[in-house]
């Protein structure tokens, strides 16, 4: 057994995360945390892993922003933080 995303969720550091989306993902098993700083990131992102990013590196890029989220689940990551109003103010739609 270990922490799901809906445990990570209830962590102080994390009271005023909101979810989005994906709210039948909250019991997804995390094994491990991942933050996305290099441009090389994907290539690193593991079965299980709770990917966190302050959106600096797909900022910029449409298409990252729009494969992102589909690229992760193919991955089985359990989840995407994203800290907002530093780079990105808002998640797109899409």
């Amino acid at each position: 057994m270990g922490l799901t995303v809906k445990d990570i969720l209830k962590l102080s550091l994390l009271k005023e995360a909101n979810v989005i989306a994906g709210k039948d993902g909250l019991n997804r098993l995390v094994k491990s945390v991942s933050f996305m700083e290099a441009p090389d990131s994907m290539n690193w992102i593991m079965e299980y892993d709770f990917l966190i990013t302050n959106a600096y590196l797909i900022k910029n890029n449409q298409k990252i922003k729009c494969n992102l989220i589909p690229k992760l689940a193919k991955m089985n990551a359990a989840g995407l933080g994203v800290k907002l109003n530093r780079f990105l103010d808002y998640i797109p739609e899409h």
